[in-house]
């Protein structure tokens, strides 16, 4: 029984590392609804241990040509292979944690398919227009999936990942003045400016505000302090804070039930 890499299999010419070398290159391919799953590997020399061995009825490998190892007359080999799923990089001090069996080798595993991206913006032309970019990408995958899937799985995270901004801040934009408590003239001076959220305020900015008609400093003063009290301001462009402005309006609604 071989438990580390610095052992050598009887009757098979490569090192241990050579092997761990070669099977973290299998390009390895399961359905994303399936659990991890161990495969029984059984070969006599004289041959070749290829990727092919490794296929069966949920595990698709793309190179089936990979050589795993070269046996000898003699060699009588069993191993058994434990495959996961998972994403990006994982070491091999991680990857011990989810062994099954005492003795075997754990590998670090590379579950990204893609190689390698470039990328070029260029200008170019759109009618008698001439100052549009053109992006230009290049996706090199390993074959478990094509680029063009990659790139759309790549947009749907980036989707995700922005979609919690896109959430909080129509939430708190479309919030009607009024929820301020400003004076009864301030009030009065948004309103005739067609100012009905604190989405069209924050738009706004000191200079804008100020020259709105009758509106003097003092209720410039008083807008400040009030958006203040949101973590907002005037003149904003990034509502990256809206989150916390809303949780400041949540609890300002808690103490006025209290």
């Amino acid at each position: 029984m071989i438990s580390s890499e610095y052992e050598q299999l009887p009757g098979v010419r490569e090192d241990i590392s050579d092997i761990i070398a070669a099977l973290k290159k299998l390009q390895i391919q399961m359905p994303e609804d399936t659990e991890g799953t161990n495969l029984l590997i059984e070969c006599k020399g004289p041959g070749v241990l290829t990727g092919a061995s490794f296929e069966r009825d949920q595990v698709e490998i793309i190179n089936k040509d990979l050589v795993i190892f070269t046996m000898m007359d003699d060699a009588n080999i069993e191993m058994e292979v434990q495959i996961d799923l998972g994403r990006g990089y994982v070491p091999s001090e991680i990857n011990e944690k989810y062994i099954e069996e005492i003795g075997t080798i754990p590998l670090d595993a590379n579950f990204s398919p893609i190689d390698r991206v470039r990328y070029a913006i260029e200008p170019t032309r759109v009618g008698y227009r001439s100052d549009y970019d053109k992006l230009t990408l290049e996706v090199y995958t390993d074959g478990t999936i094509a680029p063009q899937n990659a790139l759309a799985e790549a947009a749907k995270i980036a989707k995700e990942y922005f979609q919690i901004f896109i959430n909080f801040d129509e939430t708190l934009i479309n919030t009607s003045v009024e929820e301020l408590e400003l004076t009864v003239r301030s009030s009065n001076c948004l309103k005739n400016a067609n100012i009905r959220t604190i989405g069209d305020l924050t738009k706004k900015t000191e200079e804008e505000i100020a020259k709105t008609r009758n509106f003097g400093k003092k209720s410039l003063q008083e807008i400040k302090e009030k958006l203040k009290e949101w973590n907002l301001g005037l003149g904003m462009t990034d509502y990256s804070v809206l989150k916390t402005a809303i949780a400041v309006s949540e609890n300002k609604e808690e103490e006025n039930e209290a």
